[in-house]
């Protein structure tokens, strides 16, 4: 009777290792949650959104600048985005020279900035922190700032 109880209960303990060897849980995923979609209907139709603006801006020209400009603060022959050298607008040149000894221009381009028709000047090396320059035509040279947004 002894051999009888130690082969059952070899065989329940092999019975139970192999259940428990192969009978992982699995890991279960979450069910989604139904979502109920709801199309508002508009009241009005929706304003269509304006035409892609152009790549090419033709430039401007215009002795008057922007209003608010004064005659002060005109350039003869203003082309907005016009690349222009620094030979033939030597007063620009001179008044960079004056404010910055050691400056050389790399670029001097019409623009309207702040309602003025000024000189953008980009210099080759930052010279006393500043790259960009507002040159005025009466002569008045600014560190450029970009305006906030």
């Amino acid at each position: 009777m002894k051999r009888a109880w130690s082969i059952i209960l070899t065989a329940v303990l092999f019975a139970a290792l192999l259940t428990a060897a192969g009978c992982k849980p699995k890991p279960t995923a979450p069910s989604p949650s139904p979502v109920i979609a709801v199309t508002p209907k508009p009241s009005a139709p929706l304003p269509t959104p304006p035409p892609e603006p152009s790549s090419v801006v033709p430039p401007v020209v215009s002795p008057a600048a922007s209003p608010g400009t004064t005659v002060e603060s005109t350039i003869k022959g203003f082309e907005e985005g016009k690349v222009v050298k620094a030979k033939d607008v030597p007063e620009v040149e001179k008044a960079v020279k004056a404010k910055y000894k050691d400056a050389k221009i790399k670029s001097i381009t019409m623009e309207t900035y702040e309602n003025k028709q000024i000189y953008h000047v980009i210099l080759e090396a930052a010279v006393d922190g500043n790259k960009d320059l507002c040159v005025t035509s009466d002569g008045v040279v600014t560190p450029m700032t970009t305006p906030a947004p």
